[in-house]
């Protein structure tokens, strides 16, 4: 592979080695260690074209590479990023309930028949599948970004709980003299 150029090398990037782990992202949830693993491998083979030996100075910081075209960069698919995706798609599935043989496994063993409390019921902690475990801990991300409806506001605080943002009103720095 010391043969290709630049070009080939994002090439094989995007058709080889961003799409190994597809299978297994989408079934159990990937360390952080081994998702630094597989960016490390993308990363040097794009930089070095596969000669471990010998160590080039990057001339593009890796966070600006992997970026979309539209912002200037190569569109490269981070494995994390991958992998909390493929979490969600599952998520989206069973929410929606298309009726596949796994989703009602899925929600027969874990939810007891109640697919629609998902995002909003704590989650037992017990002894899982790793297809569980990566729903659980996609779950958690979900439940931290989701916003909330206000609808007749007799539900919620607009106080204390996130409506917009990433933090309550009254955790927010600018409103704390308030």
């Amino acid at each position: 592979m010391m043969w290709l150029n630049l070009a080939g090398r994002v090439t094989l990037i995007k058709a080889l080695l961003s799409a190994l782990p597809i299978y297994q992202y989408a079934i159990i949830m990937a360390s952080a260690s081994a998702h630094k693993q597989m960016e490390l491998i993308i990363r040097s083979f794009l930089w070095q074209g596969g000669k471990q030996d010998n160590k080039k100075f990057n001339l593009v910081r890796w966070e600006q590479v992997a970026l979309p075209y539209e912002k200037g960069g190569i569109t490269i698919r981070l494995p994390g990023l991958m992998n909390i995706s493929l979490g969600t798609k599952i998520i989206w599935r069973m929410i929606n309930g298309n009726g596949h043989w796994w989703e009602k496994v899925l929600t027969m063993k874990y939810l007891n028949c109640h697919r629609t409390k998902l995002l909003t019921d704590t989650i037992p902690d017990r002894p899982c599948t790793q297809i569980w475990k990566l729903v659980k801990r996609i779950i958690s991300l979900i439940r931290y970004q989701i916003s909330k409806n206000p609808r007749n506001g007799k539900i919620i605080s607009i106080w204390e709980d996130r409506i917009m943002g990433k933090n309550p009103l009254n955790q927010q720095q600018n409103l704390r003299g308030l």
